[in-house]
């Protein structure tokens, strides 16, 4: 399992998520 790709892709969903909603956090 690639580690490094699953943990950018977590982070990208994370900030994509701040983003967007923003108010959530």
């Amino acid at each position: 399992m690639n580690t490094k790709f699953f943990v950018a892709r977590f982070h990208y969903i994370l900030y994509s998520n701040l983003i967007f909603s923003p108010t959530v956090v």
